[in-house]
């Protein structure tokens, strides 16, 4: 009997960058009074088309990258969708990063983020400015995962996954598109999880 040869192929890759800043210790410290000021001035500004329970910014105070106190995580946000960008082949040569949105998020126990994408940009980012033990996950889903037939599968594996997992940590950034389905566990913890995020495009560089 001839024998067939076989081989499975990984295509269409999702692609995340995950990146632990060095000195995020000093960045945080400014961060946490940062985020006072904006809580302090700020109601909860969760939309009405939302089914989850959480504190954010996301919709009356989301040019947090504008606040000379975000100064520095909104270059470390450029600096590092650019390296995504160069990753995946963007002409960054002649384009910059020009970031749009930046907002916080606050969760407590029972509180989540239902499963979004941030339609219409390039790129997307979340910083996790507190991620005490057992704070909850961030769920990543899979392009394929809206599948309505599937078999039960005997394990996961990376041929056929429907999600990821990613546990945050405190200074953790990670850079993915806007067209990447997330959302975030329920939390089971009474300590906050908080976390800024960010939405940016490509915009033409000046000529010099």
């Amino acid at each position: 009997m001839a024998q067939h040869q076989r081989d499975f192929k990984l295509i269409f890759p999702t692609v995340i960058q995950m990146t632990m800043i060095g000195d995020h210790e000093d960045l945080n410290a400014q961060l946490n009074r940062e985020v006072d000021e904006v809580r302090d001035a700020t109601p909860n500004g969760r939309p009405a088309s939302w089914s989850c329970d959480v504190y954010t910014t996301i919709s009356n105070n989301f040019l947090l990258h504008q606040r000379p106190g975000f100064r520095r995580l909104n270059a470390l946000f450029i600096e590092n969708a650019e390296r995504y960008g160069r990753a995946l082949d963007y002409p960054m040569d002649s384009y910059g990063v020009a970031m749009d949105m930046c907002w916080l998020n606050a969760y407590r126990r029972g509180q989540s983020q239902e499963r979004h994408t941030h339609i219409n940009y390039i790129f997307s980012g979340i910083y996790y400015l507190k991620a005490p033990p057992g704070a909850s996950k961030l769920i990543i889903h899979a392009p394929t995962s809206d599948t309505m037939l599937v078999p039960k599968y005997l394990k996961r594996t990376k041929l056929n996954t429907p999600f990821m997992e990613v546990e945050p940590e405190e200074g953790m950034m990670l850079i993915f598109t806007g067209n990447l389905r997330h959302g975030v566990k329920v939390s089971d913890i009474e300590e906050e999880r908080i976390s800024i995020s960010m939405n940016a495009n490509l915009a033409q560089r000046r000529p010099s």
